[in-house]
């Protein structure tokens, strides 16, 4: 594959190379979830947006008072 060089990569070396990959992203997804909690503080980390829980919003069901 060419990229920047005039010499062709051999395959094995990029598959080497996106295995490293993948499994460097893997492990650092785990060690985060193991640290910080659910997949909830992920996305809001990847978002930049804060979200309310479902499980803890409050909702209004009776009558209006008005």
């Amino acid at each position: 594959m060419k990229y920047l060089e005039k010499e062709w990569k051999p395959l094995k070396h990029i598959i080497r190379d996106a295995a490293i990959v993948l499994v460097c992203s893997i492990s650092g997804l785990f060690v985060f979830m193991n640290l910080n909690g659910s997949m909830m503080d992920f996305f809001n980390v990847v978002t930049d947006k804060k979200t309310i829980s479902t499980a803890a919003t409050q909702i209004f069901t009776d009558e209006p008072g008005f």
